[in-house]
């Protein structure tokens, strides 16, 4: 594989996230995270993936300066990942994977608990605003305890950008949530985007990293293995497509004979449906002189390959270092 081309460091670096050959090693000799180099553009949502135990966590335990690195160097939004951790902490947010917050306040009480720790100007009115923007305007002086999984999660990504972070830092943030909580977070994120902020979405739910992200930076065993967009990766494994073919009648012998041979699978004869690399522009070729002498499609659906087909396939991969060419 080809590694990306790596822009220099510098103090006057204008990228939300540029860091070169971050490594963290623990007490016990793991090395969690091992020479990954990021380079991260403002205003765009980036996926970070991996199976577990793949460094994700650890990642942005450094990216946040929770961590600091046993070996490696870089800025975030232009400050420097160790001397000045202090003034990181003032211009980004984080949501953990946990629920960290108060169950015996409202969420008015944790909110203004937050903006008062954190300096906010005028808390009143950025809670409201925020909890307006959530879809949680009505639950202001709600009890914690009595919301939903859904709900007290949108609270903690209010909590974090109480104040106007620039870099927002999100661990798995729709587990468990049903399908209009998810829809709700994950346009909540996107906005944060469109509005000129980076997201950081660390998740192994692949249709929501499919649905926001930008690009996607996998990590495995430490190693930092494909940087680049969601597309391109599905496109690298030449992921087959399936094609399900609905007819009033069975499909001829002719036709069956003429799809294997131009090296489709069949999976089922009723429905007709078949699998293979660009499965849909061949079945469509292939179909075109049996429609025209009468065989009668009613629902022609191609089904594409998706994010979680890849990533399943470059986990099995045993590759040790270096991320495809974006």
């Amino acid at each position: 594989m080809v590694p990306a081309a790596r822009e220099h460091i510098s103090g006057s670096c204008t990228k939300a996230i540029n860091v070169e050959g971050l490594t963290k090693r623990f007490p016990n000799g793991v090395e969690a995270v091992r020479d990954v180099t990021l380079c991260i553009d403002r205003g765009q949502v980036i996926g970070l993936l991996g199976p577990n135990g793949s460094g994700k966590t650890t990642t942005i335990n450094l990216l946040t300066t929770t961590f600091k690195p046993t070996r490696g160097s870089g800025h975030i939004l232009g400050f420097d990942l160790v001397r000045e951790s202090h003034k990181i902490r003032q211009v980004i947010g984080l949501v953990p994977q946990y629920e960290t917050i108060d169950w015996s306040l409202t969420v008015d009480q944790n909110l203004r608990v937050f903006a008062n720790l954190l300096g906010v100007s005028k808390a009143t009115e950025r809670i409201v605003q925020l909890l307006d923007m959530l879809q949680l305007e009505d639950k202001r002086f709600s009890p914690i305890e009595e919301l939903s999984g859904g709900q007290i999660r949108r609270v903690q990504l209010a909590r974090a950008i109480l104040f106007p972070a620039q870099l927002l830092f999100v661990d798995e943030p729709t587990v468990g949530l049903d399908p209009i909580g998810v829809e709700r977070v994950l346009t909540f994120l996107k906005l944060q985007a469109n509005e000129g902020k980076t997201v950081v979405l660390a998740s192994n739910i692949m249709e929501d990293i499919q649905s926001v992200c930008d690009r996607i930076v996998f990590l495995n065993k430490g190693h930092l293995i494909y940087d680049g967009p969601p597309q391109r990766l599905i496109h690298h494994f030449n992921m087959e497509e399936r094609v399900i073919i609905e007819a009033k009648d069975d499909p001829p012998a002719d036709l069956l004979q003429q799809l294997v041979r131009a090296g489709l699978c069949i999976v089922e004869h009723n429905p007709l449906t078949v699998n293979g690399v660009n499965a849909g522009r061949m079945t469509i070729t292939i179909l075109a002189p049996f429609i025209a002498h009468g065989y009668h499609i009613t629902n022609f659906t191609v089904v594409q390959p998706t994010l979680r087909n890849a990533f399943v396939a470059l986990a099995r991969e045993e590759i040790k270092g270096g991320i495809l060419e974006r």
